[in-house]
């Protein structure tokens, strides 16, 4: 994309907005969004969302190396997967994380690498191959899913070159469409079926153009909208929901510095427009539909230079630690378990397909609960050489040393571990 940054006077714009769209004119109105600083991850580009994950990938890396990124709702990042090595140099890597449609697994990871569309597991496990597509440019591609179900609940690829592709959850990539020479696209999504005349199609965002282009199953091609170096297009949800506890149900990368959010309540009775943003200063344009047109109007004008951007797809199922938690061989977690006072006891718990970022990256608390006596606790914070995790039988091992916190031979305890916060489980322990 262009690099460099325009600075547009659009900030403080209150007065409404008068834009032509498809050829005719329209007086719209202008809102007032809020967006926050998040997260001060350098040169972030590709972003996805779900209530309980966000993604990230970025731009340039001189090693070749390329990680995939999770961020907690503080704004804080951890390693989640190492995805397929390139040339060293700058790419944007786009993703989208799957709802569970169309025979795709749900909270699964898809992730642009040039010609090829990569999977990652749900728990960052795995990263493979997904399908290729040998038309497809080395960067700038996008991706999103069908929820709408006009494209059969299909994955949908762009090419930077103009490419509009359908992939069904076997890898079969099918194109429906090359836009005309010259018309570089990205950022896709699929407009809700209320958003007619397009109601169903595929609308994407193109900055060279600074237009919105709509795309019918088809392959019919129009001009929804005219926006400044349009970026990227998303639709609000009808009920917008936040990522953990942060607040925040539209994410952005702000290039080269960082991710801003936006709160959930900028969206309310916004549910079924669509925004697009702008990569070089342009702000953030809201569409709505009336059924024979499309009307655009400002909803943020700060001259942020967005890149990807995602809002928080609240279809995606949670993906939580399971919270059943227990002892080591050969003690269970109905049993309370006797150990020798004073001994290393490792506390275990088993986590879902779904726990593998949580647990990485997560901050561990077990609170031991004297039974019959809950103000004889200790507190006791555990991390670095005092865990140990293993991916392959989705084991997390925690030891601590109960002769350590003056705890008397024949005691009841409760051991409760927590993470980030939430109670994930409770176990029974006896001291002899």
């Amino acid at each position: 994309m262009l690099r460099k940054l325009v600075a547009l006077l659009l900030v403080g714009i209150q007065a409404p907005l008068v834009l032509v769209v498809s050829g005719l004119l329209f007086a719209t109105q202008a809102f007032a969004a809020n967006p926050a600083w998040f997260a001060n991850l350098t040169e972030t580009n590709g972003v996805a969302a779900t209530s309980s994950r966000l993604f990230v990938t970025p731009y340039c890396r001189p090693d070749g190396q390329r990680p995939l990124y999770t961020v907690n709702s503080a704004g804080v990042s951890s390693l989640f997967a190492w995805l397929q090595p390139r040339p060293a140099g700058c790419y944007e890597e786009y993703l989208a994380v799957s709802p569970g449609l169309g025979g795709f697994t749900a909270n699964e990871i898809y992730v642009l690498q040039g010609t090829h569309v990569v999977k990652v597991t749900a728990d960052g496990s795995s990263v493979t191959t997904f399908t290729t597509i040998p038309s497809l440019s080395p960067t700038h591609s996008g991706i999103t899913f069908d929820q709408v179900g006009t494209w059969s609940h299909d994955m949908i690829v762009t090419s930077q070159s103009g490419e509009v592709w359908r992939i069904t959850s076997a890898g079969v990539a099918t194109m429906v469409k090359q836009l005309p020479a010259g018309v570089m696209i990205e950022g896709p999504a699929v407009a809700p079926n209320s958003f007619a005349p397009y109601g169903g199609w595929v609308l994407v965002g193109s900055e060279n153009t600074s237009r919105v282009y709509a795309i019918s199953p088809s392959g019919t091609v129009a001009i929804a909208a005219d926006w400044p170096s349009a970026e990227s297009i998303h639709v609000i949800p009808d009920n917008a929901c936040s990522f953990g506890t942060s607040g925040g149900s539209f994410f952005s990368a702000n290039y080269p510095y960082g991710l801003v959010r936006f709160p959930t309540t900028d969206f309310a009775g916004l549910g079924g427009k669509v925004m697009v943003t702008s990569e070089n200063g342009g702000g953030v344009g809201l569409m709505s539909a009336n059924g024979t047109s499309v009307a655009i109007s400002s909803f943020d004008a700060e001259p942020y230079h967005y890149e990807g951007s995602a809002f928080v797809d609240c279809a995606v199922p949670p993906c939580t630690i399971d919270p059943s938690v227990g002892w080591k061989t050969p003690l269970s977690a109905d049993t309370p378990a006797t150990v020798p006072n004073g001994t290393n006891v490792p506390v275990r718990f088993v986590y879902g397909d779904c726990s593998h970022g949580f647990i990485h990256d997560e901050s561990v608390v077990i609170a031991v609960n004297k039974v019959g006596d809950p103000n004889d606790m200790v507190t006791i914070w555990v991390y670095g050489s005092d865990i140990t995790i293993d991916d392959a039988t989705h084991e997390y091992a925690v030891n601590f040393n109960s002769g350590l916190y003056g705890l008397p031979a024949g005691s009841a305890l409760e051991v409760s571990i927590y993470m980030s916060g939430v109670l994930r489980g409770t176990a029974g322990l006896n001291l002899n």
